[in-house]
């Protein structure tokens, strides 16, 4: 897409086959965005690219940001990862630069603040079947639950 998507709706991506949605512009859609179904995968080509709202990557599907980028994800964006327990169904997001989101759920469970990373990276959680790349995915550190008010 090299036009910019904006309003407050939700972007969903699901499709089968091994499809590709590329962003080459900042976007300020706010429903979030949902990539699911085999083997597609969703690229960051600018700053903002994934709008503000919250980030969903299901079963077999990735989300891939460009080097030399720092905010594509909103700081303030939770990111689920749901079909991660294997390299089979793994939902995966490979980091070429540095990120900051509020909240990390994979498989519905909440993990600590800290670094998020492949065993490429620096970050103080390593795992290369969530992660690839070299950059670091940086969870802020809040206590207690998140409620979400829209």
């Amino acid at each position: 897409m090299t036009g910019r998507v904006s309003g407050p709706g939700k972007l969903t991506f699901s499709n089968r086959n091994r499809n590709i949605l590329l962003f080459f512009a900042p976007n300020s859609f706010s429903g979030g965005l949902e990539v699911s179904s085999d083997r597609n995968y969703t690229r960051a080509s600018s700053e903002g690219a994934f709008g503000t709202g919250d980030i969903t990557i299901n079963n077999l599907t990735s989300i891939v940001i460009d080097s030399a980028l720092s905010d594509t994800i909103s700081d303030s964006a939770i990111l689920y990862l749901n079909g991660s327990r294997s390299t089979q169904v793994a939902a995966k997001m490979v980091l070429g630069s540095d990120e900051t989101i509020l909240a990390l759920y994979v498989d519905g469970v909440r993990k600590s603040g800290g670094t998020y990373g492949s065993t490429s990276s620096t970050a103080t959680y390593q795992d290369d079947t969530l992660f690839s790349g070299t950059g670091l995915l940086t969870v802020k550190n809040i206590p207690g639950s998140i409620l979400r008010i829209k």
